[in-house]
């Protein structure tokens, strides 16, 4: 018997047939696939936000440790003025490590000092070689001290005195702008500095800040938790 051959067009589409379940049994599986990618995803960019938006605010004032503000008027006074200096340089480091988009200047810092060194060598120069600049003698008046001259030394040591002081306020009014960005507080926040408070009383001021600002977070943490 002859056959004839085939038309390929009536022939019935087996590879269409046999792929189409393939595709929709697949189809699934794959919307399955992007809808947990998508959920993952959108799940994954929340912490990782939040993670770097962390990341960007820093430690924040946790840089700092509480320090009793007795305790700082306390060495201020035993050290006659030296652990002064030092809380100043301390707190600087620390928020120059935490700012460092927007630190201290350390010429600034090394200028004030390199002046108060200065200013302690011209006071125990001046107290041995013209310790009597310092005595009064019997009868004397306020109007005798005034017309009696200072020696040269003790000019100096007023000169420099007053140096260091304006200083170390410019320097505890920068500490504390440096301070209020950290909190990223403003004018009416009850851990924002004064300007006046921060120039007046310096270091005792700005550690009772800082002080106050280790509490609350420690009560926000505590709240949370």
């Amino acid at each position: 018997m002859s056959s004839f051959p085939e038309d390929p067009e009536s022939r019935p589409d087996k590879p269409a047939q046999s792929d189409q379940p393939v595709e929709d049994s697949q189809e699934p599986e794959s919307r399955q696939l992007t809808g947990n990618g998508g959920d993952n995803g959108d799940q994954g960019e929340g912490p990782q936000q939040n993670a770097t938006s962390d990341q960007d605010k820093g430690p924040g004032i946790a840089v700092f440790n509480s320090f009793s503000v007795w305790y700082v008027l306390g060495l201020t006074i035993l050290t006659q003025g030296l652990y002064f200096m030092y809380w100043h340089w301390h707190r600087s480091k620390k928020l120059n490590e935490a700012l460092p988009a927007n630190p201290i200047s350390s010429m600034f810092i090394n200028n004030v000092v390199a002046a108060y060194i200065v200013y302690i060598g011209l006071v125990i120069y001046a107290s041995v070689y013209f310790p009597e600049a310092l005595q009064v003698p019997e009868g004397a008046t306020v109007e005798s001290l005034a017309d009696q001259p200072l020696p040269g030394v003790w000019v100096a040591v007023q000169i420099f005195g007053n140096i260091v002081l304006i200083l170390t306020a410019i320097w505890s009014f920068k500490i504390r702008n440096r301070l209020n960005q950290l909190l990223n507080v403003e004018k009416g926040h009850p851990l924002w500095s004064g300007p006046i408070l921060a120039v007046l009383f310096q270091a005792f001021y700005l550690q009772w800040k800082i002080n106050k600002a280790l509490e609350t977070e420690t009560d926000q943490l505590v709240r949370r938790f």
